[in-house]
């Protein structure tokens, strides 16, 4: 299981002279985003449908003339395609203005960075990322449970609680070097949140394309301390490359009124959360990802500096992905899928599912011809339920159990 995401951008642009503060203040900051012009054509506030992985969404676009598909990640202080994926277009060698339309908004001149990042999805190719610098100039909200997005005014859809307003500054930007070395001024993109952790109060970021909320090592270090269970093994795919994750669970997470009780929580990323604290210019305690918003309708007006949290009544959408038969598969060298993580302490693990054995079937299902999301959605389930794994050696049932629960 990989998850994307991760605020894929802040590697690629910290530790560049002049970054960091602010936006409205520090020596580095150069104004939030929204004061920057951008042209936009078309009608806003229509639903763009979206591929949901890893608890982040991923929508059809056209850039240029080319169709392709970009990951909408609040955490990207900038917009950046991808030319071995849009073959077609022709790129400037740092950032350069191209058509790039959203569903039925159009941009005529976008700020795109020319960035091959050579990402993969589970069914193609990744073409980029709209970054916050673009969702900045529209209320930006997103719809985990109708799997899309909506860049514009709209009426909420039915299936609600009450929501949960709070206010959020717009911070950080700065000078920011690109991969082509270019160096530029980046507005302030990042939305910070205060949030109520186990009783404490913290400060994260708010992260779309952040499949889990993270944490910096030392807090995720402090709130395991009571020896909860933990598991490591995992990792999150970024256009940096691979981080490896730990994950447990917290026992509360609020922001404002909005409570969620028992989500995951990871930490792996320090180098990440490290250059945004640089670039804020404050402490920044971790991101918050997609295992805590994805239980709600999220709403962000950059202008007004406010976050919008109405909880679904039905969470149906939402699958844990901690609770499943007690094993990751991954790709076989040679095809097919073997375990490439078995849980210590686990039914799984004392059945002989350990790293390597190869499954050939789930619950009678061929896994041949299936991606690792499809397979990673046959594990999952309820405390209780049992999955049978085909192997060399037979059929094995494993129990579903929830991997990380409280001791």
């Amino acid at each position: 299981m990989r998850a994307l995401g991760l605020g894929v951008l802040a590697l690629v642009l910290a530790g560049c002279p002049g970054g960091g503060g602010a936006s409205g203040g520090g020596s580095g900051a150069t104004g939030p985003c929204f004061e920057r012009p951008l042209e936009v054509t078309g009608m806003e506030g229509m639903p763009l449908g979206a591929q949901i992985l890893g608890n982040t969404y991923v929508a059809p676009v056209t850039l240029g003339k080319s169709p392709g598909r970009m990951l909408f990640d609040t955490g990207a202080p900038i917009t950046f395609g991808d030319p071995t994926a849009f073959t077609g277009e022709t790129f400037a060698s740092g950032v350069g203005a191209m058509k790039l339309q959203l569903g039925t908004i159009v941009l005529p001149s976008a700020p795109v960075v020319n960035y091959p990042a050579g990402l993969t999805l589970p069914d193609g190719r990744l073409g980029g990322i709209v970054g916050g610098d673009v969702m900045c100039h529209f209320l930006t909200r997103f719809d985990a449970k109708a799997s899309s997005l909506t860049l514009g005014e709209a009426a909420l859809p039915s299936g609600l609680d009450g929501p949960v307003t709070v206010k959020v500054p717009v911070m950080g930007g700065g000078k920011g070097r690109l991969p082509s070395g270019e160096v530029v001024d980046l507005a302030g993109t990042r939305i910070i949140v205060k949030v109520n952790l186990e009783g404490t109060e913290r400060t994260l970021m708010l992260d779309s394309g952040a499949s889990y909320t993270v944490l910096t090592d030392s807090l995720f270090t402090t709130l395991t301390g009571d020896g909860r269970k933990t598991v490591n093994g995992l990792t999150a795919t970024t256009v940096m490359g691979s981080q490896g994750l730990k994950l447990a669970r917290a026992r509360r997470l609020a922001v404002g009124t909005a409570v969620q009780q028992g989500g995951i929580v990871a930490t792996g990323a320090p180098a990440l959360l490290a250059a945004l604290q640089v670039e804020v210019g404050s402490q920044v305690d971790g991101l918050l990802g997609g295992t805590f918003l994805r239980e709600f309708l999220v709403s962000i007006d950059y202008r007004k500096g406010e976050l919008t949290l109405a909880r679904y009544q039905s969470e149906s959408h939402v699958k844990d992905e901690m609770v499943r038969a007690g094993v990751i598969l991954r790709n076989a060298t040679g095809g097919g899928f073997e375990v490439g993580v078995s849980f210590a302490g686990t039914d799984a693990a004392a059945k002989g599912l350990s790293v390597g054995t190869k499954v050939t079937a789930i619950d009678g299902k061929s896994l041949a011809g299936l991606d690792a999301q499809q397979v990673d959605g046959l594990l999952l389930g309820a405390v209780g339920d049992t999955r049978t794994f085909t192997l060399a050696s037979g059929d094995v049932a494993v129990k579903v159990e929830d991997v990380i629960a409280f001791n």
